[in-house]
């Protein structure tokens, strides 16, 4: 999973083999028979989805960006990126076409839009 947050464009061809090869790893590991269903090898180790575990570290990374000094460079870099890509979907690869995707899967668009404008509003409880 090392720098899973910058895989980008992922077909979805690639993510059915990445989820293929993790339930045989699983299975392996447990010492399954691989005719075994899936889902028993997966609960068995609290393992999730590959693709799954992709989404939620993009996102983390996300807020990890959002969440550094307004005049920080790394978040200012990120914030212009991102409104070149919102404003006039100039063909862009990588982090900021992957998050966008994200952001409008999961209805997220209006509250990265609100950390944007208005910055102190990303507050986080834990």
């Amino acid at each position: 999973m090392y720098g899973c947050e910058l895989w980008h464009n992922m077909s979805y061809r690639e993510i059915v083999v990445v989820n293929r090869l993790q339930r045989g790893i699983v299975k392996r590991i447990l010492g399954l028979p691989m005719r075994t269903r899936s889902d028993i090898g997966e609960s068995m180790t609290c393992c999730h989805i590959l693709y799954s575990n992709v989404v939620i570290r993009k996102l983390m990374f996300l807020h990890k960006i959002l969440s550094l000094d307004v005049h920080s460079t790394t978040r200012n870099i990120f914030v212009k990126r991102y409104m070149l890509y919102t404003s006039d979907k100039t063909v862009m690869l990588g982090f900021i076409s992957d998050i966008c995707k994200i952001l409008c899967i999961y209805r997220l668009q209006t509250f990265i839009n609100n950390v944007l404008i208005c910055p102190t509003s990303l507050v986080f409880t834990t």
